[in-house]
């Protein structure tokens, strides 16, 4: 068992789509662990995920939103259509694999390698957690990224 499988403690996949690593396949993740009940999330963070998604290219980076309860309210489902996300969106009700990444809330971004060594760990959604966010990938991937 590798490092993804041991600390992925994921029962269900919200979208379909599972996260696997492939053998060589040396880009890093980031990680959003989100609720749908957390404001930072739903206004700030899962929509910044999404738009890094587009801007990224996915040979760069790989991308995991990891949500910690079951039930999303009404306002969650009629913005958010987890179906037509396009990289996995798993489900943690248990909070096992949040526990395993020692986080400290929502919205929590970890930026991990291929080798699941936490590079940065990032908690918030305020304009002080996005510039240390885009620092992070900005020299993890040496190029920019435009968070706003």
């Amino acid at each position: 068992m590798n490092w993804w499988q041991e600390r992925l403690k994921i029962k269900k996949w919200l979208n379909g789509r599972s996260f696997e690593r492939q053998k060589g396949d040396r880009a890093p993740t980031l990680i959003l662990f989100y609720s749908p009940k957390c404001h930072g999330c739903l206004f700030t963070a899962f929509p910044l995920l999404l738009e890094l998604y587009r801007q990224v290219d996915p040979d760069k980076l790989r991308f995991l939103a990891i949500q910690i309860h079951e039930v999303p309210d009404q306002f969650f489902n009629e913005r958010f259509d987890l179906t037509r996300v396009e990289f996995p969106v798993g489900l943690d009700d248990e909070l096992q694999t949040y526990r395993l990444f020692d986080c400290s809330g929502t919205p929590h971004w970890f930026l991990v390698d291929a080798e699941g060594r936490i590079l940065h760990s990032i908690f918030g959604s305020d304009r002080g957690s996005l510039a240390k966010l885009s620092y992070a990938l900005m020299e993890v991937l040496g190029i920019p990224v435009e968070l706003e």
